[in-house]
């Protein structure tokens, strides 16, 4: 289990960090004021650190909240909770979360998998707007055959003795950079530093590898349908895992939204935070800023 206790000196904006009980998780905030405007979802296998660039220049009026999703970094999760469940339980945590904090942010920015969990909050909590960065939104399983094969598969990718041996790998080999490089971003070391702290972490990796096991289209699908505000929707040109291509058909029944191609990778957010920035701010000012 990560120590809060020995990262903190070395953690990304740790003077922001605050910790909450509530429904089975030790949830782990970052945020800079009560009640905040905006609130970050970060995607699988990462946590608030993503933020980091993005949030490094925005204008101090501009409040900010970011949490670990269950399970991942230092949100710690009981057995049984929501870090076993897709989109939809996350989102309805993250839900309770943000009353319990008497947060009503009015921009919700995802990341990958993290903006499927963005379309849900915002239905819920009423934000007019959401920014969805490389999203997540179809099935990586293109095949009938693919699909069999992860249902029997599943149960194992699910069980605590996979997320420790993929966390000794982790330490004992370069399996973080490799995964970095085949997201097509160049990230920085610092981030780097912060991605081999977290795979090296047997929980953390099971959060990671339940949620990918448990990922719903379905609900996916259900999150876009219900939300009804303006979605604006940034893709990396490079990125490796998430298509340009498939975003755009998962887009097309959708009412007010639009889809910008920029040059960059899956974590585009950390390669070209300043990009991201003005995006988020063009989405705070259309939701009535």
């Amino acid at each position: 289990m990560l120590s809060w206790a020995r990262e903190r000196s070395r953690w990304p904006r740790a003077a922001f960090s605050e910790f909450f009980d509530l429904a089975g998780v030790r949830w782990h905030v970052q945020r800079s004021a009560p009640a905040s405007d905006v609130f970050l979802v970060h995607g699988s296998g990462a946590s608030t650190h993503s933020w980091t660039a993005v949030l490094d220049e925005l204008p101090e009026t501009v409040t900010w909240m970011a949490a670990d999703l269950p399970g991942h970094g230092f949100s710690t999760a009981s057995r049984g909770t929501v870090s076993l469940a897709g989109p939809i339980a996350i989102g309805d945590a993250l839900v309770e979360l943000l009353r319990r904090t008497e947060t009503k942010p009015r921009v919700i920015v995802g990341h990958s998998a993290g903006a499927a969990i963005a379309l849900h909050v915002a239905s819920r909590v009423g934000a007019r707007s959401v920014l969805a960065l490389n999203p997540s939104l179809v099935d990586a399983l293109d095949t009938r055959v693919e699909r069999a094969v992860a249902e029997l598969v599943g149960p194992l990718v699910r069980s605590d003795a996979a997320g420790r041996v993929a966390a000794m790998l982790s330490r004992r080999t370069r399996l973080p950079d490799r995964l970095l490089d085949q997201t097509g971003s160049d990230v920085p070391e610092w981030s780097r530093r912060c991605y081999r702290t977290l795979f090296g972490d047997a929980d953390h990796v099971s959060a990671v590898l339940r949620l990918f096991s448990t990922w719903s289209v379905p609900d996916t699908r259900a999150a876009l349908a219900a939300f009804d505000g303006h979605l604006t929707t940034i893709v990396g040109r490079e990125d490796e895992w998430i298509r340009t291509s498939d975003v755009r058909s998962a887009l097309a029944s959708v009412g007010r939204h639009e889809v910008h191609v920029e040059t960059g990778g899956h974590l585009l957010h950390e390669e070209r935070p300043t990009t991201v920035r003005a995006a988020l701010m063009g989405a705070l000012a259309a939701s009535g800023a």
